[in-house]
């Protein structure tokens, strides 16, 4: 099992969901407001690979979040491992959250994977600041766990978990790869050739 950076927590179980959808206002090039473009999404995805080891952390709801998108350490669940653009421009994210960091891990593990009265999605936490020119500089600050996602009619839902990372990058190499937008070669690389049975 591949994991970038030295984390320390131990890895429980790990989730694929819709980070962000496609908007095509953010398209505009008069866009001045708080979603991801396709190239501020690109910019995430590179920097998520190029500054190791970079923790975007996974909290819940929102809760504590500063006025930077920030969460404390204490609220900290999991983190993201990967992300990439499908075939539609969407932000996927692939997760973990920790066994070890949380005392409601196993109830909210039993409720993330196996309580289906309970629909589970994500939000993201982005951090605005402004270039020399001001123009909006977004970051990728946190992903939110929420059964009430701010994107929910876009499906910001998970859609796939399991407790071995090896299975879900198979998932993710036999039902995204193909047709993706945009997946750094070292996420390519990772996935590639995986045979889990699936």
């Amino acid at each position: 099992m591949s994991r970038r950076g030295r984390s320390k927590h131990t890895a429980g179980t790990y989730f694929i969901a819709k980070a962000h959808p496609t908007l095509p206002e953010t398209e505009s090039k008069d866009y001045t407001g708080p979603w991801l473009n396709r190239d501020d999404k690109i910019r995430q995805i590179d920097r998520l690979y190029e500054e190791n080891p970079l923790e975007i952390p996974i909290g819940l709801d929102h809760r504590d979040a500063d006025k930077f998108g920030l969460i404390k350490e204490t609220d900290v669940l999991g983190r993201v491992i990967d992300l990439f653009t499908n075939k539609d421009q969407e932000l996927m994210v692939k997760f973990e959250i920790f066994d070890d960091h949380h005392e409601k891990y196993e109830e909210l593990n039993q409720q993330l994977c196996y309580n289906k009265k309970l629909h589970w999605g994500v939000s993201v936490g982005i951090m605005i600041t402004r270039n020399e020119d001001g123009s909006p500089f977004k970051n990728l600050a946190h992903i939110a766990l929420t059964t009430d996602p701010y994107f929910a009619d876009y499906d910001t839902y998970i859609s796939h978990w399991h407790t071995n990372e090896d299975i879900l990058n198979a998932v993710i190499d036999k039902s995204f790869i193909k047709d993706a937008d945009y997946v750094t070669e070292a996420f390519q690389e990772k996935v590639k050739g995986i045979n889990c049975n699936i």
